[in-house]
């Protein structure tokens, strides 16, 4: 922290990211952001910061005492959709959460080519010389109808120990008045209701494919121009 040198000059949490493209359908569009962590996630970690069930979250004790990183894998499209309904007419009661995650299978597949990247990452030059291995005890829940490094293990795997990250979009969808499923029109106008708009990561149609905060804040000086009445710039082709 005085010389302004080492691990204690980065944020903490995300040392390193990458996007990458796995998927062979649309080699030009990532599908995975990769955060590479300068820490282990241990049990600890996997519990208390993941939000993994404490049963499932000892598979990682053996890490506790090793020195190490993460690689985190998001999933940059996911092509399954949830759904955020009200429960009541009594504005007081928590809406209904149906994320439905994991139900498209595709999601999954993706999951798994990110874990089969990282055990090519392992194999190279630069992994090599920092001496990197993968943590490879075996997680026994999956091991009563599946072999150990096969695809359904994985697929298995995925299923106990993914969580959701904050970058949620899409509960009050933007787009055409006459479409049933927008709740907002193209200028950010709540059908139905005169004088209210939003304008926040629930407009986007469809996940993005990184963070949302810059394009949250797009979103905003876009809505105040539109309340301002400010035309957009004329385009440098039109000059």
């Amino acid at each position: 922290m005085i010389f302004y040198s080492g691990v204690l000059t980065t944020p903490g949490g995300a040392e390193s990211v990458a996007f990458i493209s796995t998927d062979p359908k649309r080699p030009e569009y990532p599908d995975l952001e990769i955060i590479g962590v300068d820490m282990l996630f241990n049990e600890d970690a996997i519990r208390d910061r993941l939000g993994i069930d404490p049963k499932y979250a000892k598979h990682y004790s053996g890490v506790n005492d090793m020195n190490g990183f993460t690689l985190l894998y998001t999933l940059l499209r996911p092509k399954s959709r949830g759904t955020v309904r009200l429960k009541s007419t009594d504005a007081m009661q928590h809406p209904v959460i149906d994320p439905r995650y994991f139900e498209n299978k595709e999601d999954v597949d993706s999951l798994l080519r990110g874990i089969r990247f990282s055990q090519e990452l392992t194999k190279t030059k630069t992994f090599k010389s920092q001496e990197a291995e993968l943590f490879h005890k075996p997680f026994s829940p999956c091991l009563e109808n599946c072999k150990f490094d096969s695809d359904e293990y994985w697929r298995c795997y995925i299923g106990y120990f993914t969580q959701v990250i904050f970058h949620s979009t899409g509960t009050c969808k933007m787009g055409r008045t006459e479409d049933p499923t927008t709740v907002v029109d193209p200028r950010l106008r709540v059908k139905g209701i005169h004088g209210l708009r939003v304008a926040d990561a629930s407009i986007i149609p469809s996940m993005i494919s990184g963070n949302t905060n810059a394009p949250c804040i797009m979103i905003g000086e876009k809505a105040a121009d539109m309340i301002l009445g400010i035309k957009p710039p004329t385009p440098l082709s039109h000059l």
